[in-house]
């Protein structure tokens, strides 16, 4: 069962000049009990997964211009805000407490060089955008993401655009502070390189030194109304993404002698270094060998939690266009049409071959299209649609 709550009061005020401040607020939280029952044996085992989440906000801005120029005036709005955000869970019998506060503050300037009431020839309309956005968190620092864009029309039918900007996302609660485990496993495929019956640990899952996932965008686009009836808009995107959170293998097996993951093993690790990393781990040493573990059989220490590691990236192409004729009486038919082509892949670590993405399971697929048509009035639709 959950049960979800949220209050977002706000105040807004008209200043002289033309200018606007607002003042928003916000609380909200959401309880979650869930309960998975499993058999072992014949055995049913219940775990209880207890979510209760908690955010607070509170953000103040202003709007409005800042001095004219021939085609309109340059405008800013500028804010900042406190966060806070807050999980108390239970999963599998293991508490969870985390949470994590952030202030932020934010300019955007709006810079407009044509404008239609000038009439000028092949700059029906032009402008710029620029905005900057820092951000403070007491579990990663500050970052700071600007944006910039710019926008053409060279007459009313047609216009281009670009835009261009970095951005960020934290890695969750969960991801950082849910704990990690340790297991023991025997050496095994690795030949005569380690002594009989030698054994190592591995750690898994989250990673309290996680950072934030970054990205940077870069879209070029176009827009043509060759008739008020007819519409179309087309669009080139690549995204690059940087230090995506991911394990850094899939399996353990043949890490230990793998060139690419020596940053990530230490040998012969002493009995202090076994026991710290043992005594982090949310429950007891899970064991996978045959028999008892013995501090002087490990040979080494495999650290596999998340890291910031993974490096994606995504181009493609959007295509749309819409046709909406009057049929008489108020009624009118909307033929729509719309594709997608993506290239997607990903990197999981420096000097490893990049692996394609799209068109592979739980990926987007390379292409998408949707195409449709409606019919009617105010009163009355009927519509159809195709999905591929």
């Amino acid at each position: 069962k959950f049960e979800t709550f949220g209050v977002a009061p706000s105040l807004e005020a008209e200043l002289a000049g033309g200018w606007t401040a607002r003042l928003t607020g916000f609380y909200g939280s959401d309880d979650t009990l869930g309960l998975t029952q499993n058999f072992t044996n014949n055995v049913a085992i219940q775990n209880v997964r207890i979510f209760d989440n908690r955010n607070v906000a509170v953000e103040a801005g202003v709007e409005g211009p800042l001095f004219g120029l021939p085609a309109g005036d340059v405008r800013l709005a500028a804010g900042a805000g406190w966060r806070r955000n807050e999980i108390d869970a239970e999963i599998t019998r293991r508490r969870i407490l985390a949470s994590r506060e952030n202030k932020f503050a934010y300019g955007e300037l709006f810079v407009p060089l044509a404008s239609p009431a000038q009439n000028l020839g092949f700059a029906h309309r032009a402008s710029i955008t620029a905005a900057l956005r820092w951000e403070d968190y007491s579990d990663a620092g500050s970052i700071v993401t600007p944006k910039l864009g710019f926008v053409y029309a060279p007459a009313p039918e047609v216009s281009f655009g670009v835009s261009w900007g970095r951005s960020f996302k934290m890695p969750t609660l969960l991801q950082k502070y849910s704990g990690y485990i340790a297991i023991l496993y025997p050496v095994a495929g690795y030949g005569s390189l380690f002594p009989p019956g030698s054994t190592y640990v591995a750690l898994a899952s989250s990673n309290p030194d996680l950072g934030p996932e970054r990205s940077e965008s870069l879209t070029l686009s176009a827009t043509f109304r060759p008739s008020p009836r007819l519409q179309i808009v087309t669009s080139l995107f690549n995204l690059d993404y940087r230090d995506r959170v991911a394990p850094p293998f899939a399996s353990s097996v043949g890490a230990l002698t793998n060139p690419l993951l020596a940053s990530l093993v230490s040998f012969d690790p002493t009995s202090a270094e076994l026991d710290a990393a043992i005594a982090g781990a949310y429950a007891p040493l899970a064991n996978a060998t045959t028999g008892a573990y013995n501090p002087a059989n490990v040979v080494a220490l495999l650290d596999g939690r998340d890291r910031n590691i993974a490096e994606q990236r995504f181009r493609g192409a959007d295509l749309s266009i819409r046709y909406r004729a009057p049929m008489g009486n108020g009624r009118s038919l909307t033929l729509t049409a719309g594709a997608t082509w993506l290239d997607s892949q990903q990197r999981l670590l420096p000097g490893l071959p990049a692996t394609d993405l799209a068109g592979t399971i739980f990926n987007p697929p390379h292409f998408k299209a949707r195409g449709g048509a409606s019919f009617g009035d105010e009163r009355f639709t009927l519509a159809s649609f195709l999905s591929f």
